[in-house]
């Protein structure tokens, strides 16, 4: 079993802001993402997984927990392996920080056919594999982090 708590103590003693993320796979061996609306702030127009900033005060398993359940109505039932990690710096009104995200696979219940997608945030969602995760470079930068290369990586470990 992972240790969420020494991930986000290792994160924190080095200073960085953490965001967790939930790879979700149906049974078809697909990955659930959403593509925000051009309306955000951050990578708005792009494809992205479920997740989000841990909150002041917030364990990496209740930030985890409560994003799927916003960003969809599900309710996480297990987090499993750590399947991705990257870093990037990210502008905020008090200047840059530097950003960790930390990307689990993670089983959810709830409707996988229907998720309840946050009004005004999201303008698509869809399940992805190896066949058609090339939809998921579309609006992205080289500098960004890359939606497709984790999803790619996290079907690959799953032996998708």
């Amino acid at each position: 079993m992972i240790d969420l708590s020494a991930l986000q103590r290792e994160a924190e003693a080095e200073g960085l802001s953490l965001c967790a993320g939930a790879l979700v796979f149906n049974d078809k061996g697909q990955i659930f993402c959403q593509r925000r609306s051009l309306t955000r702030k951050l990578f708005p127009g792009r494809w992205d997984i479920l997740g989000g900033h841990v909150e002041p005060g917030e364990t990496l398993e209740e930030c985890l927990r409560r994003e799927v359940l916003e960003e969809t109505g599900w309710h996480v039932t297990r987090i499993g392996a750590l399947a991705y990690q990257h870093e990037w710096d990210e502008e905020t009104p008090g200047g840059v920080i530097r950003v960790r995200e930390l990307v689990f696979i993670t089983e959810v219940e709830g409707d996988l056919t229907c998720p309840k997608l946050e009004e005004g945030k999201v303008d698509a969602c869809g399940w992805f594999d190896l066949s058609n995760a090339e939809r998921l470079k579309e609006n992205r930068s080289p500098d960004e982090p890359s939606i497709h290369e984790m999803v790619v990586a996290a079907l690959k470990m799953q032996g998708r």
